[in-house]
């Protein structure tokens, strides 16, 4: 590992922030360092401890193609999952869930669970501020769940305190719903 061409693998915005990384993974013992910088570079491997937090980390992340969406399952909202919602998921290489659409015997509540449980992220789109959407984007957040807000202009004044201080995409059609929720599942969901 070279300091100045490998800050990206830990999203370290340069030399100086790398090594305080790697120095605080060698101190909390998830990693050992093989040999040093002075002696032809850093060669680092994951401890047992390392690749224990590893597992953990996966567990709490699930490397699903799965994107839920919770949404108010208005019609004048149709076009809003058809043409902005579903096509950005599945332009960004996942497959767009939205219970409504599915069948499914039993429980509604325990099939969303389910399904959060088994996505990789959430779509909540806060358009209306329906109860249940809320609910769903804080279930997901207490399972690490990464969760994208969105919300038709005009209606984000509204949005409940809670979520407020969450950047919220903000779109005017379909297609702008599109192109901006593609662009942050890019670079957001890793």
């Amino acid at each position: 590992m070279t300091p100045a061409a490998d800050c990206p693998l830990l999203f370290a915005e340069d030399k100086n922030v790398l090594e305080f990384m790697l120095k605080h993974m060698i101190q909390s013992g998830f990693l050992d360092q093989l040999a040093s910088f002075q002696h032809g570079g850093g060669k680092y491997a994951l401890s047992v401890k390392g690749w224990e937090r590893a597992e953990e980390l996966e567990r709490l992340q699930p490397r699903s193609r799965q994107g839920f969406v919770a949404m108010w399952f208005d019609p004048e909202l149709r076009e809003a999952y058809e043409k902005g919602l579903e096509p950005a998921i599945k332009a960004a290489g996942y497959d767009a869930k939205r219970v409504d659409l599915v069948d499914f015997n039993g429980r509604i509540d325990d099939y969303i669970f389910a399904e959060i449980r088994r996505s990789r992220f959430l779509v909540v789109d806060v358009t209306g501020h329906r109860q249940a959407v809320y609910f769903e984007a804080g279930f997901a957040m207490g399972l690490g769940l990464p969760v994208i807000f969105t919300c038709r202009k005009g209606d984000l004044d509204a949005c409940s305190f809670d979520t407020r201080q969450y950047p919220h995409i903000e779109w005017e059609s379909p297609e702008d719903l599109r192109e901006k929720l593609r662009n942050r599942i890019d670079a957001t969901i890793v």
